[in-house]
């Protein structure tokens, strides 16, 4: 039954604030975490080469095994304070979230440890269910339990969870259950925030082992897992109400697709416990979805980088390789160092219409001084419009959604670590939702200094190989005009050598009369912080369109060329905090520093602020006249 432990008064009152359950979250973003969380770590405990699968299974609780359920739970449920922000009420019943995974060890371990233990084997058993916020993985994991259950407590509405476990090797299953509110009082006593569904020894929650008991849960929640069957079964009571299979589908698909190709995880999604599964997410479901029509180009998008991990599943033959630099800015992708090709093998593939694989080196040096190169690989493929998700970056199957900036403009990209020490070293720089890199207690203790600008290098990878291709395909345009502004020369201001001078009828030599100035469609200004472009009114040019380039100058090299996307990002401009408008024309963002003007009517204007006016800002603008 379920238990709550006192309060002891030589201890302070303190809320849970991992996994922050009692902030309002709209239930896509709970949903992605739930899936995220549990597939990934199913994906941790796969068992040797087998196949992962993960089975989600939605259901409603009968009145009678519902009762039982809330043994030694209702009053906590109620009492003032819990924290819960959205109860179910008697009449709402029980639906339920079953998640069960095969091909997995399940939860490892003693499962009567209760401290820490003085040796370093792994025990999955006790970091789940008996620590917060750590975690007894090693190196080289997708994830950590540490914080990743708090997702299960999150989706339900009354903050609880079940877990059943079998373990290789071991006939007897192990069933355990947690609820997570506020500290509360009840009946005048003051109760710790946790609480357990278990066999309890003194004080102590101990596993459920009886086979009477975990048969009428398996029977009651409709689990799958039988003795002899290792793996982890959840179940989720007062699942939160949005939750649907279409939900779940949108998110195995976005996030777990490269796995899904690779044969690595399948996944089933069954919408009531009484019908067949609804879906079953597996390679041959994504051939099948990439070859339908989507509706939108976000869909698109999916649809094209999925395709591309389809292609990169095949294990293709890199076209290009590229090293990071050994001088200068480690993150610099102006001084990679490329193989024998160049990049003459992606522009052929761009030119096809092909997509392209290329191998990246970098140096990873850790704190013992070990100094060796290791591989990731990023697929691109030049697609027809300008997407706005962030290239896809998967490390051992886990997608880390944030980890890269938006798609280069007409590329659909992604890099794909799947296993060695370059995995082990962006696990350790993750943040607790594997959402993003940073820097890390762990990445300080393990690798040497400058190690950050190393996990730049690869997440600029999709941004600085598209921008190159770019370049070096690109047609020269006779008709370039550069303005360059704040304190920066002006590359009209060049001295030219002196021309030829010749004589007139009486002999005298005279200099070739200048030709007339050249009238621009459009005029360039400063303001404030940043800059205008708009139609010159003594112009009377069509123009097809116009293209502008920025960049912060620096003491050496070209400020164009050498732009970051951390200074700033036109395809991003939220996140750079810079502001675009225009009137009279449409704008997109080719690329980090470079804006494409289409439709240009006469009269439009394009406003760019925003920018650190105090660093020198250069401004190239090229324009193209229309067809007659």
């Amino acid at each position: 039954m379920w238990r709550f432990t006192k309060h002891e008064p030589s201890q302070p009152i303190r809320d849970p604030i991992e996994g922050e359950f009692f902030q309002e979250e709209d239930d896509a973003r709970t949903a992605r975490h739930l899936v995220r969380e549990s597939i990934q770590n199913s994906l941790d405990a796969r068992n040797g080469q087998d196949q992962v699968k993960v089975r989600f299974t939605f259901g409603e609780l009968a009145e009678v095994p519902a009762f039982r359920l809330y043994a030694g739970l209702n009053g906590h449920l109620e009492a003032d304070g819990n924290g819960l922000q959205n109860p179910p009420g008697p009449e709402d019943g029980v639906r339920f979230l079953a998640i069960e995974d095969y091909g997995t060890q399940g939860l490892t371990g003693d499962t009567e440890q209760v401290i820490d233990a003085e040796s370093d084997k792994e025990n999955r058993f006790f970091y789940f269910w008996r620590n917060v916020g750590r975690t007894g993985k090693g190196k080289g994991n997708l994830g950590t339990w540490g914080l990743g259950k708090t997702v299960f407590p999150a989706s339900s509405r009354i903050n609880s969870f079940l877990g059943l476990t079998n373990r290789s090797g071991e006939p007897k299953m192990h069933l355990m259950g947690m609820t997570v509110v506020k500290s509360h009082q009840l009946n005048g006593a003051q109760y710790q925030p946790y609480g357990y569904y278990a066999n309890w020894s003194d004080n102590m929650p101990m596993s459920i082992t009886d086979r009477e008991a975990i048969e009428d849960f398996r029977q009651n929640f409709h689990i799958e897992r039988n003795e002899g069957q290792p793996g982890f079964s959840v179940v989720i009571p007062h699942i939160v109400e949005e939750f649907t299979v279409e939900m779940l589908q949108r998110e195995v698909t976005e996030h777990f697709f490269w796995p899904i190709l690779k044969g690595d995880l399948a996944v089933e999604i069954q919408e009531d416990v009484s019908t067949s599964p609804e879906t079953f997410i597996d390679r041959e479901y994504l051939e099948s979805a990439i070859r339908r029509n989507n509706r939108n180009r976000l869909d698109q998008e999916l649809s094209d980088t999925i395709e591309l991990g389809l292609w990169a599943s095949s294990n293709p033959e890199p076209h290009a390789y590229a090293f990071q630099p050994t001088k200068g800015p480690a993150a610099d992708w102006n001084k990679v160092r490329w193989g024998t090709n160049g990049i003459d093998g992606l522009i052929k593939c761009v030119e096809r219409n092909l997509p392209f694989a290329v191998r990246i080196g970098v140096k990873l040096k850790t704190s013992d001084g070990l100094d060796q190169t290791h591989f990731a690989t990023m697929y691109g493929k030049s697609v027809g419009y300008n997407g706005r998700r962030h290239s896809y970056f998967c490390r051992q199957g886990i997608s880390v959604s944030d980890a890269c900036a938006t798609n280069p403009p007409r590329f659909v990209c992604l890099i794909v670590v799947d296993r060695g020490e370059l995995a082990i070293m962006l696990s350790a720089s993750e943040n607790p939702s594997h959402t993003r890199f940073g820097m890390t207690d762990r990445l300080r203790n393990d690798y040497a200094f400058g190690i950050f600008q190393t996990i730049k290098f690869l997440q600029l990878a999709p941004q600085a190989i598209a921008r190159l291709i770019n370049q070096a395909d690109r047609e020269s345009d006779q008709g370039l005009l550069s303005d360059v502004f704040w304190r920066v020369a002006d590359r009209r201001e060049i001295k030219r050598k002196p021309k030829d001078v010749k004589g007139d009828e009486t002999g005298t030599e005279q200099p070739d009369s200048p030709p007339p100035p050249r009238i621009q469609a459009y005029e360039l200004r400063q303001s404030d912080d940043g800059f205008d472009v708009s139609d010159n009114v003594s112009s009377e040019n069509d123009l097809e369109h116009i293209d502008i380039r920025a960049g912060y100058a620096s003491a050496s090299g070209d400020a164009i060329k050498n732009h970051s996307q951390w200074d700033f990002d036109f395809t991003n401009p939220t996140r750079s905090e810079i502001s675009i408008n225009g009137e009279g024309c449409r704008w997109e963002s080719e690329a980090a520093n470079h804006i494409r003007l289409f439709d240009v009517q006469h009269g439009f204007k394009l406003r760019v602020s925003g920018f650190d006016n105090r660093r020198d800002l250069v401004v190239t603008v090229r324009s193209r006249k229309a067809s007659v």
